[in-house]
């Protein structure tokens, strides 16, 4: 019987480990799902660019899908460990917590840029179980950046006028959708680029109950909609 790929992620002092045997295959793994497609690579594929036997690659896996399984479980597991383990995550500001929170999702989604490529164009190639428990690790995991904005809000570090749902939900969209567009570049690391997106989302939410009046951020840039028919205080 085969081990299960995912049971050789482990706890390992409040985190998780991988063995490095297991990490060059879902390396190996996410880069041929990226290059060629998930259904146009075959195990014998990735056991080829690894260097092993197709039948030793079968020791750690069931099936081609255990594989995708695997590079997606990983990096959730990347992310989430990144920025629930960081100890900014347990300070009183909460603008600093969310500003950590930008910064290591951004960078973990930068070091894993071939995985996050994969996630987008063949998660729905899981069956509907393993599909379902990594949507519940996503929800879970905007319900704590939900946390921390309403945090802000209620201690007048954000704007209260936000919906801490549809925020939560716009900085998570391009979080993740970086991989669509970013590459190394020796003139941008990862962290370096990850400052400016915290400037901007983090600067978004920003507001002091000096500053605040209800409102006053949709009237910046405001436009009259009433004669398209529209109505920017309709829910």
């Amino acid at each position: 019987m085969s081990e299960e790929i995912d049971l050789t992620v482990v706890d390992h002092a409040g985190g998780r480990r991988i063995t490095p045997r297991l990490q060059e295959i879902l390396d190996t793994a996410a880069r041929r799902f990226w290059e060629k497609g998930y259904d146009a690579t075959s195990v014998q594929d990735i056991a080829g660019q690894i260097g092993i036997l197709k039948g030793s690659l079968y020791y750690y896996i069931d099936s081609k899908e255990d594989l995708l399984f695997g590079v997606l479980e990983h990096l959730h597991a990347c992310i989430i460990d990144s920025v629930v383990e960081d100890p900014e995550q347990t300070g009183d500001d909460s603008l600093v917590r969310l500003r950590a929170f930008v910064e290591r999702h951004f960078v973990a989604v930068a070091d894993n840029v071939e995985a996050a490529l994969v996630f987008y164009r063949d998660f729905q190639s899981l069956g509907r179980e393993r599909r379902d428990e990594i949507l519940a690790q996503r929800d879970e995991y905007a319900a704590h950046l939900k946390r921390l904005i309403a945090e802000a809000q209620e201690t007048g570090l954000a704007c209260p006028d936000i919906d801490p749902r549809f925020a939560a939900t716009a900085m998570l969209s391009a979080l993740n959708s970086i991989a669509l567009w970013y590459r190394p570049d020796p003139e941008s690391s990862p962290w370096f680029v990850a400052n400016s997106y915290a400037d901007f989302l983090v600067g978004a939410l920003a507001c002091s109950p000096e500053e605040h009046a209800p409102g006053h951020r949709r009237a910046l840039g405001a436009v009259v909609r009433t004669a398209h028919g529209g109505d920017a205080d309709a829910p």
